[in-house]
């Protein structure tokens, strides 16, 4: 089995990219592991900060993050990859799984239902409507079909710092991404 893919999903400003970092490590300790989000797309290639959503390129930005987890899939397998998006329909993870699955990868998926502000500047109502959209991860059927070895609902930070740490403690003692 080569490394894992770890998903990380919840609405706008529910921690997704700290749950991601957080997992690679501090600076002193980090593993060597991909973060993708397609949110990158939308960031300035010269000035990593600079954020200028479009959401006319948004089915583009997603085509784009999933041909980049592909790459890096095949040209990695013994680096843990993890995405970090809303995925609030769980049909937008399916591709991912299907990412998983052609490169024999088992499959981590933590939904983050904690609440803290965006980053991007989100429409609160946009937040609104996907923190309430949020679907359960039990709720497809067709995940049976993929490598799931792990979900869990997290519903406060202690519990996102706990398992992320966690999951880093378990990716450098298995030796993935070291």
């Amino acid at each position: 089995m080569n490394a894992p893919m770890i998903f990380v999903r919840g609405a706008s400003g529910a921690g997704k990219s700290t749950f991601a970092e957080e997992i690679r490590g501090p600076k002193d300790d980090a593993i060597n592991c991909l973060i993708f989000e397609t949110d990158n797309f939308f960031k300035d290639a010269v000035n990593n900060h600079d954020y200028h959503f479009n959401a006319n390129l948004l089915k583009f930005a997603h085509n784009w993050n999933q041909g980049e987890v592909i790459r890096f899939a095949r040209d990695c397998p013994t680096v843990p990859i993890v995405v970090a998006n809303t995925f609030c329909q769980m049909w937008e993870l399916k591709p991912y799984f299907e990412i998983a699955k052609m490169f024999n990868r088992s499959v981590f998926v933590f939904t983050l239902r904690t609440e803290h502000d965006n980053v991007h500047n989100v429409p609160d109502e946009t937040v609104k409507k996907h923190r309430l959209g949020l679907q359960h991860f039990e709720m497809a059927d067709w995940v049976a079909d993929y490598p799931v070895i792990f979900h869990k609902e997290i519903l406060t930070d202690v519990e996102s710092k706990y398992f992320s740490e966690k999951l880093h403690e378990k990716l450098k003692n298995e030796k993935f991404g070291v």
